[in-house]
């Protein structure tokens, strides 16, 4: 399973960033995650924020990675 998160930053300094986690669920794939990313990300950024996107891979607990 794959997480969706945004990193939106008012300035370059780290204190103004807020992180934008996806709750409509998980994806089944990387590509899918990215996908779904290229498409807020653009929405995001002309908010004047600065954007970084990431899809992180998520494990259940007891499963190794």
């Amino acid at each position: 399973m794959w997480l969706a998160v945004i990193l939106a930053c008012a300035t370059t300094e780290v204190t103004t960033c807020d992180t934008i986690v996806r709750t409509k669920g998980f994806f089944n794939s990387r590509a899918e995650c990215a996908i779904n990313l290229d498409k807020i990300a653009p929405a995001v950024s002309l908010t004047n924020y600065y954007v970084k996107t990431y899809c992180f891979e998520l494990t259940a607990l007891g499963e190794s990675a």
